[in-house]
């Protein structure tokens, strides 16, 4: 049977302008009939993002082994890998600790790490052994979405799959990008992360490489049958912080197809007052929420090379 979320009526879409939707709000529209809505339809990876097509068509049909996911929330992506994968190992790794409300199984666990820290996560992967399916879907910070990606690649088991999600917060134009590079705090924060203090001046003219900059340059390469990236592609991509010229040659090493997405008609339902009335003329919900930002609604799903890795 399928199902959608209720319409708001108009004193219920006024309240949620200026209450987020909680729990309540969640109990009377994501029901039908009494029953709530289907896994997949309570995450955004569904909803708002429409990723979960996508990774169905590119995902294997079965996964056995390990599968790890940045990101835990509210626990319904974490729902969804267990309806998919109910075969697998899943750790859910977050900031928190871990919520009653998360799932429960002898098949899940959960690991409390700081995407932020870097000794946190290398010990993380120093307790995992290949595994099949990583999904990164935790702060969204760019720099985080870059450690994940160096560390979590090269830890991945060959032929595995890594997925970015969410990559579009590594967009220029994403709030969450211009309060990480543009705020004179955070470029402050980072001349001392790397102990440069050297690079003060002139430093919001040096180029900022984010995950999203690499992935793309790297799925260009491929696609034009490049076996290797030319000196002058590996010397922009390790321009940054965030990449060493060693990683960029590591990585692009690695990686045997990059596919991405970026979502192209309007979500079933809105992210931020979970309405599906649009104004189709503004390409906007009715609550205001944008649909075709230029920064939204975009994932990259790596897959690694079966066999055993040569830098180039």
């Amino acid at each position: 049977m399928v199902t959608d979320i209720i319409d708001l009526q108009t004193s219920d879409f006024l309240h949620s302008i200026h209450y987020p939707p909680t729990l309540q709000f969640k109990k009377k529209y994501m029901k039908n009939n009494g029953r709530l809505l289907p896994i997949d339809h309570t995450s955004d990876k569904e909803f708002w993002h429409g990723f979960i097509d996508f990774y169905n068509q590119n995902l294997p049909e079965n996964i056995l082994g390990t599968i790890i996911e940045f990101g835990v929330l509210k626990g319904n992506s974490i729902r969804w890998i267990e309806k998919k994968y109910s075969n697998a190992e899943i750790i859910g790794i977050d900031i928190l600790p871990t919520q009653d409300s998360w799932p429960q199984s002898d098949k899940i666990s959960y690991y409390k790490l700081d995407q932020g820290d870097e000794a946190d996560v290398i010990r993380f992967f120093e307790t995992i052994t290949n595994p099949e399916l990583i999904i990164e879907d935790g702060s969204h910070i760019p720099s985080h979405q870059c450690r994940i990606l160096r560390h979590g690649l090269n830890n991945l088991k060959p032929g595995g799959v890594y997925i970015l999600e969410d990559i579009h917060t590594s967009h220029p134009a994403h709030s969450i990008y211009i309060k990480e590079y543009k705020s004179l705090k955070n470029i402050v924060k980072n001349i001392i992360r790397h102990k440069s203090l050297s690079r003060i001046i002139g430093e919001r003219r040096r180029p900022i490489v984010t995950s999203l900059t690499l992935l793309f340059t790297f799925e260009q390469a491929l696609k034009n049958g490049q076996d290797c990236l030319s000196e002058e592609q590996i010397n922009l991509l390790s321009s940054g912080y965030e990449f060493s010229k060693n990683d960029v040659i590591h990585l692009f090493s690695m990686i045997d197809q990059i596919k991405l997405y970026r979502r192209a008609g309007f979500p079933s339902s809105c992210y931020s007052c979970g309405s599906k009335i649009y104004e189709y003329h503004k390409l906007q919900c009715v609550c205001g929420a944008k649909i075709y930002d230029q920064a939204d609604s975009m994932s990259a799903l790596i897959k690694k090379k079966e066999s055993p890795i040569m830098d180039n």
